[in-house]
């Protein structure tokens, strides 16, 4: 199991932040706001939202928000700074004792901020506590699954988890539907140098630098909303950003193992994201980078002498052959 520091946070819960990055969201983030307004929970709430400098109505809509609703809390950066600076301004303007993330296009469903707050009030060695996701296509409403549940890997992650879990398998919960305790590291832990990938960095950094469980709660309190410009939609149109998300997958990783994660554990998650990379590229016919990610996830399997997967040696059995594995049953 990974080395954490374990700090002192196992006090009472009595306050809740929910912070909100937001950048020309006009169409989603009314609802998204509302969404947290109207939870009902013991906890006092307050949300911080912070624009990053949008060109649409965004902040016109969020100052309506916030001169109607006295927990609302509106920041704005004079300049676009990208996510990483203003997720370290929101948390460093959040005043509770745990903290709930929003991506400014999800919606948060009735019992969400109760569900997650009285889960880590009540479990002390709890650092991270989160729940199931419906996604959703924005334009048809239509949902098609559970974020978590139907999760690629879901076998393999028990309710209550480790470090070592999100490592080895991937992000199995979703960035909207996370509550942790609050604490003094959080610029350490933004130090990932990851451009797109910023969720996953944060886990990992929580749940080294607090210490303790990642427990899944049972229900379901959010929508995963699915739109032309949204992080899923934007990685399956393009091969580059394919290839950034692996890039960030493997520095978060990193930085994971300079905050105390274990070797074996770091190691696994590269062999995991070149994996997951791997059946990407077979899948869009992109045969060269298909290959190299596959060289690359082989030759860790090889070290370590462990597979994440079957699917692993059938490619490499028929890597020669990727007209053959495309009509294998690779992808679920």
């Amino acid at each position: 199991m990974s080395m954490t520091k374990t700090l002192d946070l196992r006090g009472q819960v009595r306050r809740v932040t929910s912070i909100v990055p937001c950048y020309n969201l006009a169409k989603y983030i009314g609802e998204c706001v509302e969404g947290l307004v109207h939870q009902v929970t013991q906890y006092e709430h307050e949300i911080l939202v912070c624009d990053d400098a949008s060109t649409d109505e965004s902040v016109a809509i969020l100052k309506r928000l916030a001169s109607h609703f006295n927990n609302v809390r509106l920041l704005k950066n004079p300049n676009n700074v990208g996510l990483v600076c203003t997720m370290r301004r929101l948390l460093d303007e959040a005043s509770g004792d745990c903290i709930a993330y929003m991506d400014g296009d999800d919606v948060a469903l009735p019992g969400k901020i109760q569900a997650l707050a009285g889960h880590l009030d009540r479990y002390f060695n709890c650092a991270i506590a989160y729940h199931d996701v419906e996604i959703f296509h924005s334009d048809t409403g239509l949902t098609t699954g559970l974020y978590s549940s139907n999760f690629y890997n879901a076998e393999h992650i028990p309710d209550s988890a480790s470090v070592d879990h999100l490592l080895i398998h991937g992000v199995f919960l979703q960035a909207s539907s996370v509550m942790f305790r609050a604490h003094g590291e959080f610029e350490r832990i933004l130090d990932h140098g990851c451009k797109i990938i910023c969720d996953y960095p944060l886990h990992l950094g929580n749940a080294l630098v607090i210490g303790g469980s990642i427990d899944k709660v049972p229900g379901v309190f959010g929508r995963y909303r699915i739109h032309n410009s949204s992080f899923g939609a934007q990685t399956r149109k393009s091969v580059e950003r394919r290839q950034a998300v692996t890039r960030d997958l493997i520095l978060a990783a990193t930085h994971a193992r300079a905050l105390g994660a274990s070797a074996d554990s770091v190691t696994k998650s590269y062999l995991h994201s070149f994996f997951s990379a791997a059946l990407y590229f077979l899948r869009a016919g992109e045969d060269g980078l298909f290959i190299q990610n596959l060289k690359h996830s082989l030759r860790l399997s090889s070290q370590l002498d462990w597979s994440p997967d079957e699917r692993l040696e059938i490619l490499r059995a028929h890597q020669d052959d990727p007209d053959y594995l495309r009509t294998c049953d690779l992808w679920r």
